[in-house]
């Protein structure tokens, strides 16, 4: 088969597997909308029938078009070495200049990731690990230093944020900024006019009329570490980075979560961190000794006072002890399992995307509108190496200035339920 012939094969596998990837979110959204009742729980088994043959379909064009592009690249090296198109020069060589470049473009430079892991990377004698810098590595090092110190490379720091999702489902679906200084919540403490009202032809609207009140969010400092021992080894600068990435990556954005968690509960996100009262849940919608019930989770439901879609927080044994076996007066399963490509998503209730989170302790869970926690970044992410004296183990701290809070303390809502 030729490059073309397969190249044409990969479009028609990749053409399928978005009718695949299709097909499958509108069974998501016709799965949300089912009536827990005999009619709906036969249509809800139809579509998982359908699912498994969707999902199992969508496993082999995986399969396969890995094959394809893998085959493809093979044959499209070759085929440039033989013509004589190819750089063999290894990427630490290779010489790029910064001329003429923006700071961003050379933060997001090959070059400067490497001077960066490079610089940083060292033995318990302050000695480089993976090689000296490159020309080319060395001015664009020296291009992002000269006047500030080194920012995380933003190839790294996508990896950082990537991982996200999997531990801290709160700040994933949180809106986030990143204003370096005047970050403020206006938080509604009163609706004055409702949102719409019919007005006579040509005739002025009337405006929504809310009062708010503007809560300035200093910021609270998070710092985590990873250590480097003095027995670790890495095979290349690439594995080193992939190290770096998971440890940091996982106490930062868990750090980041309890933030998150600690001013919606209205209490100090660490020692020393100050109350910020204005920006919690409405203390009407603190639901404490709440049963497991169709009942109680309608009653939930009703308190959320804020437009978009709902998802509920909890950790996996609320959801499969508790939310999984809640059913309604005619025996009807009220939480239903749904085909996620998200693994943190276990199902929907009443419409509510119900996601595992594993910072939130059992029998609590939050139920909130997706965006309505706002967020701020206050500087980059910074990694800063250093020397453990007594063992001599090389300590990488991450540090970044966060906060967050609600606009509309009526958006979520925090139940505690008894088994």
């Amino acid at each position: 088969m030729t490059i073309a012939q397969m190249r044409a094969l990969l479009q028609q596998r990749k053409a399928e597997q978005s009718t695949n990837d299709a097909r499958l979110s509108q069974i998501e959204t016709e799965v949300r909308g089912l009536q827990n009742d005999d009619a709906g729980m036969a249509r809800l088994r139809e579509l998982q029938t359908e699912v498994d043959g969707l999902e199992e379909r969508r496993s082999e064009l995986d399969t396969e078009i890995r094959a394809l592009e893998t085959q493809i690249d093979r044959m499209e090296t070759m085929e440039n070495m033989r013509s004589g198109r190819v750089d063999l020069t290894p990427i630490e060589q290779r010489t790029t200049s910064t001329e003429n470049m923006t700071v961003e473009q050379v933060r997001a430079s090959e070059e400067y990731r490497f001077a960066w892991l490079r610089s940083i990377a060292r033995d318990a004698d302050n000695n480089p690990i993976f090689g000296a810098l490159t020309d080319a590595e060395k001015r664009a090092f020296t291009f992002m230093t000269t006047n500030s110190s080194a920012v995380v490379p933003t190839i790294t720091q996508n990896r950082i944020v990537d991982r996200l999702r999997h531990e801290a489902p709160m700040l994933e679906d949180a809106e986030v900024t990143a204003i370096t200084q005047g970050f403020a919540i206006p938080v509604r403490t009163m609706i004055d006019a409702g949102d719409a009202a019919v007005v006579a032809q040509d005739a002025a609207n009337e405006d929504e009329q809310d009062t708010f009140t503007l809560i300035t969010m200093v910021g609270v400092d998070i710092k985590k570490h990873a250590t480097m021992t003095r027995r670790m080894q890495f095979q290349s600068i690439e594995a080193f980075e992939d190290w770096l990435v998971a440890d940091i990556s996982k106490r930062i954005m868990v750090a980041k979560e309890k933030v998150i968690i600690a001013r919606l509960d209205g209490t100090a996100p660490a020692t020393g961190e100050s109350v910020n009262a204005s920006v919690k849940i409405d203390a009407g919608n603190v639901l404490t000794a709440q049963k497991y019930t169709d009942e109680a989770i309608r009653k939930i439901m009703a308190k959320i006072e804020e437009p978009g879609q709902v998802v509920v927080y909890a950790n996996r044994y609320t959801i499969f002890n508790g939310l999984a076996g809640i059913e309604d007066g005619a025996g009807h399963k009220a939480f239903i399992t749904t085909p996620q490509d998200d693994p943190m998503i276990k199902g929907v209730i009443y419409g509510g995307v119900v996601k595992e989170d594993v910072n939130l302790t059992n029998n609590v869970a939050y139920f909130g509108v997706r965006g309505a926690v706002k967020a701020n970044n206050f500087a980059p992410l910074e990694i800063t190496p250093s020397i453990e004296p007594r063992t001599a183990n090389r300590i990488f701290t991450g540090s970044e200035i966060f906060d967050a809070g609600l606009e509309n303390p009526k958006a979520f809502v925090k139940v505690t339920f008894s088994d």
